[in-house]
């Protein structure tokens, strides 16, 4: 693997440009944040290391501290080095977090010669190698973030986003081929905070695999002080909030590490920016995890432009205030600590929500956030019930291994009349339902995809078109339609509602609108609560988000 070597031109606009502005963060949930830790080198080798800084933590007979240890491996890794490594964490009482990296200076590999597949024999060793150890004694698993800092000029599979992903995924299918269990690991993506102003695309998000690939995201970011010529001391607010804040808005559901955090000695009061730092990254909302790079990084000899080499974030690495303060912050509350075979480890770290969609993936437990859609369990039961299949899908093709699939629901689009029919055809008639094949009586439905199914509805005399002898296939349904369609799907076609009386029950619904009681039927049954505010906006196209709530209610779907 590349060791980590950051350009003048990189530490430069890493001072000059501020994407975000400042911010406090606010905490939220009860999870821990938990604490991981790199030591010098190899952990079968340095492992000792975490052990006495853990020790240290909690001085020698208090709780544990230290949840994680971090190592960096390649894909090519010999299985003695993978297992050795793995042990050594596991063995000392820390969950594995592997950056798996790839790629040399003497070999150099592509995202997209590892897409295509020309370390397939490598990956499959690396799969084999990590199931026989997690299965071995019991259950143990590990965080792997494949491909770590794939947006930074360092690594040999950088500038490609597309082809980054199929690499990711492509890992992920082996590793199922070849028998790992699925909670035997956490997929973490994990690029570096920062990149190259001058590659505009290459922007964490545009790498990310998406939500049905991934269960942790994370980020790496350094404060380098002043060992370079041209940096200074970086607060929270400038290398890890805007970070955190563009994490959260791309994976609202996941949970957040700092892959790697750290920081010199040199140009600052450490003491004060560990408990700075530390203390708004633990109070940021769905954060996780640190793991702290302690550890020194020599940078070779490149020129007068470093002012202290090695680059040393090691918490020894000067007087002993900066450990101090990491010590004070990582010992309290939100701070906590998991050990790797704990029932929260087991049932919260490594649980994988039961989805479908990429677009309607509810909230990892990890992430201890009320960020799962409102209508996401509800559009489960419809896939449940057979109901509906989405919208659409993309399928990842890697021929000689098994294809990736991303569904999609399309939650936030308007439901149209087409698809109002199959939505009551399979709600009326049950899963297995397909409409009959016939005559086409509509003027606007020949060769439509949904003509079928149309023609059902308007047997079962749910509805008598659009008007003009048309149906208006693609036209959204408006949720007074909405409320005609659903009761005469649950009663049939002979159903009137109730006279509406003297109130509707929205303020939005006057007794003498078209459909208002229909409306006012669909309330008393507790289909619908209304739009909100007291209004029902009968006139507002229904979202397929909200109709999947409607089906359910309407027919009762388990």
């Amino acid at each position: 693997m590349l060791k980590k070597n950051f350009s003048m031109f990189f530490m430069l606009a890493a001072l000059l440009f501020s994407l975000f502005p400042n911010a406090t963060a606010q905490g939220e949930g009860s999870l821990p944040v938990l604490v991981g830790i790199y030591p010098s080198a190899e952990l079968y080798q340095t492992v000792g290391e975490i052990n006495t800084l853990d020790n240290f933590l909690r001085n020698n007979t208090g709780p544990h501290v230290v949840s994680i240890a971090g190592t960096f491996l390649d894909i090519e890794s010999p299985w003695w080095l993978i297992t050795n490594e793995l042990n050594s964490a596991w063995d000392n009482g820390y969950v594995p977090f592997v950056n798996l990296g790839a790629g040399t200076v003497s070999q150099p590999w592509t995202a997209k010669q590892i897409a295509d597949g020309m370390i397939d024999a490598n990956i499959r060793n690396w799969a084999n190698t990590f199931r026989g150890w997690s299965s071995y004694n019991g259950d143990k698993r590990a965080f792997i973030a494949p491909m770590q800092e794939m947006n930074g000029d360092w690594v040999t599979y950088k500038d490609d986003p597309a082809n980054y992903i199929r690499a990711y995924l492509r890992i992920q299918q082996i590793f199922k081929e070849e028998g790992v269990p699925a909670s035997a690991v956490s997929w973490v993506f994990a690029p570096n905070g920062w990149s190259n102003p001058g590659k505009p695309e290459n922007i964490f998000e545009n790498f990310y695999p998406g939500d049905s690939a991934v269960d942790v995201v994370g980020f790496s970011s350094f404060n380098f002080g002043t060992c370079w010529s041209y940096t200074a001391s970086e607060s929270y607010e400038q290398i890890y909030k805007p970070y955190l804040d563009r994490m959260a808005a791309m994976a609202p559901t996941k949970p957040i590490f700092i892959a790697e955090i750290g920081s010199v000695a040199d140009g600052l009061d450490r003491a004060f920016w560990m408990t700075d730092t530390l203390s708004k990254i633990g109070a940021y909302p769905g954060v996780r995890a640190i793991l702290y790079f302690n550890r020194a990084e020599d940078m070779g000899n490149i020129g007068e432009i470093i002012n202290c080499n090695p680059v040393d974030y090691s918490l020894d690495s000067s007087s002993s205030e900066g450990k101090d303060a990491f010590k004070t912050q990582v010992t309290q509350s939100p701070y906590g600590y998991w050990a790797p075979d704990s029932t929260d480890m087991m049932n919260i770290a490594f649980a994988r929500p039961d989805a479908t969609f990429e677009d309607v993936w509810p909230a990892s437990a990890f992430a201890g956030k009320s960020t799962t859609p409102y209508y996401q369990s509800w559009v489960e039961r419809l896939v449940d019930a057979n109901v509906t299949g989405g919208c659409g899908s993309s399928v990842v093709d890697f021929s000689d291994v098994t294809d990736f699939t991303y569904r999609y629901y399309c939650p936030d689009d308007d439901v149209t009349r087409a698809q109002m029919a199959v939505f009551l055809g399979r709600g009326m008639h049950g899963a297995s339902f397909n409409p009959p094949v016939g005559s086409i009586t509509f003027g606007d439905t020949a060769g439509h995809w949904a003509q079928h199914w149309i023609e059902a509805l308007k047997a079962d005399g749910v509805t008598g078109g659009c008007g003009g002898g048309n149906y208006c296939p693609d036209v959204s349904t408006t949720r007074a339609q909405m409320a005609i369609f659903l009761l005469k799907g649950k009663y049939g076609s002979a159903y009137t509602p109730p006279p509406v009386g003297t109130d509707t029950g929205f303020n939005d619904v006057p007794v003498d609108y078209w459909a208002a009681a229909w409306i006012k039927q669909l309330a008393v049954e507790g289909i619908t609560g209304g739009c909100g505010s007291g209004s029902y906006c009968p006139d507002s196209s229904v979202t397929r988000g909200q109709m999947s709530i409607f089906i359910v209610r309407t027919f009762n779907l388990p």
